[in-house]
C-alpha cells in the first residue's frame, strides 16, 4: 500500500492515512476479531467492553460500549484510527471534531465481511493477511455448500433460532442468523417475520414446529429440553431431542467466526452428511 491513501468507509466518507496506523481502537466485537485474525492485533491500544474473543482480548484496555464509548478514554489512549460501527453515527462525529480519524465498518453478512476484511487490509497496509482470512471463510463455505448442496429443498429442515426469551425472540431476513441458517442448509423457520430481529409468540412456535432449535445459553437448553416450557413439550425438535445449544457470538457477529458457525451448524443439521475428521474445527462452537 502506498501512502498518503485515501479510502471511503461504509458510510461513504473519504478518509485520508498519511501511514500505516500503528496505534488502533476498536468499537465493535467483529472488528475486533478480524484484527485478530489479520495477526495485527499487537497495534490494538483499546476496544469496547463486548470484544470478548479470542480470550487474549481480555489485556486490552476498555473504552467503554458500542453506543456509549468513553471520549475521554480514546482521547486518552492517542490513536491514530478508531474503528467503529454504524451504530455510533453522534461519537463518530464528536471524534472528527477531535481531529481524530475514524472509521466506520459496518459489514452485516458474508459479504459485508469480506468489504471489510479488504477495507481494514487497505489501511492498516494489510492487505494480505486480509485476504488470506478472506480465503479461509470462502473455503470454508464453499466446503459446506458442496456437502449440502445435493438435499432436495422439500427435505431441508427447519430451523428456529432463540435470540432471547420472555418475550421469545428470533431473527428474520436481513440478519446475519438468517443467511447464516441458509447457507448452512436450512430453513429459516421465522423467515416471514417483519424485521431482521424481531419478537415472536410461543403460539407461532408451536403452529410451524421446527425439525431444529438452536439455543445460545445453557438455560435455555435445559429449559427446553426438561419441559419447564409452557408448551415446548409438544415440539417435535424437543420431542426427538434436537434442541442444540451454539455460540452465540460466533452465529451473531458479521466476523471470521461466522465460517466456523455456518459449519457447525450444517453439521447439526446433517449429522450424517460430515465426518468428525474431515475438518480440524469439525462442531466448534456448536454442542448439545
Amino acid at each position: 500500500v502506498s501512502y498518503p491513501l485515501s479510502v471511503e468507509d461504509d458510510m461513504g466518507r473519504v478518509l485520508s492515512f498519511p501511514a500505516a496506523p500503528t496505534r488502533i481502537i476498536s468499537v465493535g466485537p467483529s472488528t475486533t476479531e478480524m484484527l485478530f485474525a489479520m495477526g495485527v492485533e499487537d497495534r490494538l491500544v483499546g476496544i469496547d467492553r463486548f470484544s470478548n474473543y479470542p480470550p487474549e482480548a481480555e489485556d486490552i484496555e476498555k473504552v467503554g460500549g458500542l453506543v456509549d464509548p468513553s471520549i475521554e478514554r480514546i482521547v486518552g489512549l492517542r490513536p491514530d484510527v478508531v474503528f467503529m460501527r454504524d451504530l455510533s453515527q453522534q461519537h463518530v462525529e464528536r471524534l472528527d471534531a477531535l481531529r481524530i480519524r475514524t472509521v466506520v465498518v459496518g459489514s452485516e453478512d458474508v459479504a459485508g465481511v469480506y468489504g471489510a476484511l479488504k477495507l481494514l487490509g487497505w489501511i492498516l497496509d494489510a492487505r494480505d493477511e486480509a485476504e488470506a482470512v478472506a480465503t479461509v471463510m470462502r473455503d470454508r463455505l464453499a466446503r459446506v455448500a458442496q456437502v449440502v448442496a445435493d438435499v432436495p429443498s422439500e427435505e431441508r429442515p427447519t430451523v428456529f433460532y432463540e435470540v432471547g426469551h420472555e418475550p421469545l425472540y428470533t431473527a428474520g431476513p436481513g440478519s446475519f442468523v438468517h443467511e447464516a441458517i441458509t447457507l448452512a442448509g436450512g430453513v429459516n423457520a421465522a423467515a416471514d417475520v417483519p424485521s431482521a430481529w424481531s419478537s415472536f409468540s410461543v403460539e407461532s412456535l408451536l403452529r410451524r414446529d421446527p425439525n431444529i432449535i438452536l439455543v445460545t445459553l445453557e438455560e435455555s437448553l435445559e429449559a427446553a429440553l426438561d419441559g419447564s416450557r409452557a408448551g415446548w413439550r409438544a415440539l417435535s425438535a424437543v420431542k426427538t431431542g434436537r434442541v442444540y445449544l451454539i455460540d452465540g457470538d460466533a452465529m451473531n457477529r458479521p466476523g471470521p467466526r461466522l465460517a466456523d458457525a455456518v459449519d457447525s451448524v450444517a453439521r447439526l443439521l446433517y449429522p450424517d452428511l460430515f465426518r468428525e475428521d474431515d475438518d480440524p474445527h469439525a462442531g466448534a462452537g456448536a454442542g448439545e
